[in-house]
């Protein structure tokens, strides 16, 4: 999450000073919009790789699941569940 914060506020720091340096309305405006595309490809991407690790954390813990049952079912355990 923090890194998220770090990442908009510097998102936005770049839309404010690409803004802010253009010279007339026009250039102003194509810089905002080119700012926005950025913005919005950045938050896309910071997505995308959250999904992944949410994905490869659950795939992990699946698997530690099915290593206790396999182990417990080996060790003929009474309750085969972990």
């Amino acid at each position: 999450m923090m890194k998220h914060q770090k990442l908009t506020g510097l998102v936005s720091a770049l839309i404010l000073a690409v803004t802010l340096g253009a010279c007339s309305e026009a250039d102003r405006d194509e810089a905002k919009d080119t700012a926005e595309e950025w913005s919005d490809s950045v938050k896309d991407k910071a997505e995308e790789m959250g999904d992944k690790v949410k994905d490869a954390s659950n795939d992990a813990m699946n698997k530690v699941e099915d290593w206790c049952e396999d182990a417990k079912e080996k060790a003929d355990a009474k309750d085969k569940d972990c």
